[in-house]
């Protein structure tokens, strides 16, 4: 989609320090205190941060309108995404940030240590604040701010801290609002229906499926 500024899959070979926004050569991701790479996610390959002080930095630039953020996350607290103290994704509530400091949140639960599918929407236009799991509505708000230059946080706020403490696959950032249909399809089709590793030992009588559906399978 035009509107998808960032696109990061996370697809790096392990110890790495660079991460590739696949949308644009010139805003990809760096960081002093990295995540470690090449862990199995839900989509191949994934990120984990360490609760601690892992973060990413990346690009700098002007959204306007509105703003959706996704990702899949297993984790159990902490920053999924931050945009420059306006737009803050946390584990457990999305917040909206005034000039004044104060600011708007609607909260939802996510599944401990578990792969969800997240989904924050924001309308600068209207304030309309709204969040997805695994594509369901779980929150709703309204908020208000009117800041321009922005810059992009994955795993901690801007200040290296709250950092998220778990899994991180297939982030994105669009520069416009998702409809509620939009976000359906983007959880349906942003992860495989089907993935079983065989990675169980040889006495195994069922193979687990990793993917969300999580079927078992059975000789």
């Amino acid at each position: 989609a035009s509107d998808l500024r960032v696109l990061a899959s996370f697809e790096e070979a392990p110890n790495v320090s660079f991460f590739e926004n696949l949308i644009s050569s010139e805003e990809d991701f760096t960081c002093d205190q990295c995540p470690r790479s090449g862990l199995r996610g839900v989509v191949d390959r994934a990120l984990l941060f360490d609760g601690l002080n892992d973060h990413l930095v990346g690009p700098t630039f002007n959204l306007t309108g509105g703003t959706t953020i996704a990702a899949w996350v297993k984790a159990d607290r902490g920053t999924i995404a931050v945009i420059d103290d306006e737009i803050i994704l946390e584990f457990d509530g999305l917040r909206v940030i005034q000039d004044d400091g104060d600011y708007t949140r609607t909260g939802f639960t996510l599944p401990e240590n578990e792969w969800a599918h997240i989904a924050a929407t924001y309308d600068r236009a209207t304030g309309a604040m709204a969040v997805y799991v695994d594509g369901v509505l779980v929150g709703t708000a309204t908020g208000d701010d009117n800041k321009d230059g922005r810059n992009l946080y994955v795993g901690s706020n801007e200040f290296f801290n709250n950092v998220l403490n778990g899994y991180l696959d297939d982030l994105r950032v669009y520069n416009a609002v998702l409809s509620a249909a939009d976000v359906q399809t983007l959880f349906e089709t942003s992860a495989p229906v089907l993935r079983f590793e065989f990675d169980e030992d040889s006495s195994a009588t069922t193979f687990a499926d990793s993917s969300p559906n999580g079927f078992i399978g059975v000789p």
